[in-house]
């Protein structure tokens, strides 16, 4: 599938919109997936869409969409996208996007689709690795959110620390920069978290 990059659908940068390429995408793995199964597809899913480059203005965008598994009535479609400039006569590899269609009869009720034979070594490589496509992206997410509790937790105590020392340095009538204080509390957290997710 290849779109010429116009001036509606690029924003004030003069890059093609995430939005656009989005409805394209969708657009090209809809077929590809519809193809397989011989049904009209429906999207169940964007799995992951990765931006490396932004395509500019003038551009020609060409969408590749492969279906990369099958199992009873879904498919995981792969879409790799390439921007060329005619003028530059350079091609980039500006996207990469994961989705997951569902095979709808005329009652939009799911039915079976065929299982999908891998033949040449990157079919049986994206095949294998259709279902562990999602599963670094959870696991980043995951350890971002416990890193995101650790700290706040830490922050939280870090003033109930420095309220304490200040509370303590003015009963023994010691005098105590809270500045210092606070920045030694906050220079031990962030070295603890940072080791700790490393």
């Amino acid at each position: 599938m290849t779109e010429l990059v116009l001036p509606n659908h690029t924003n004030q940068l003069g890059n093609l919109l995430g939005g656009q390429l989005m409805h394209w995408i969708d657009i090209c793995a809809a077929l590809a997936a519809s193809k397989h199964s011989q049904h009209v597809c429906v999207t169940a899913s964007v799995d992951r869409i990765d931006f490396h480059h932004p395509v500019r203005l003038g551009n020609v965008v060409t969408l590749t969409a492969s279906v990369n598994r099958a199992f009873k009535t879904s498919m995981e479609v792969g879409v790799k996208v390439i921007a060329e400039s005619f003028i530059e006569g350079k091609q980039v590899h500006t996207n990469t996007a994961y989705l997951t269609f569902v095979s709808v009869d005329e009652n939009t009720r799911p039915v079976e689709t065929f299982e999908i034979l891998p033949e040449t070594e990157d079919e049986k490589r994206r095949f294998k690795e259709a279902l562990q496509e999602d599963k670094p992206g959870l696991a980043q997410d995951l350890i971002k959110i416990i890193n995101f509790a650790l700290f706040a937790f830490l922050f939280c105590l870090m003033y109930r620390l420095k309220f304490q020392l200040m509370d303590s340095a003015s009963t023994e009538n010691i005098l105590v920069n809270p500045d210092i204080i606070e920045y030694s509390l906050v220079t031990l957290i962030t070295t603890d978290t940072e080791i700790f997710f490393k």
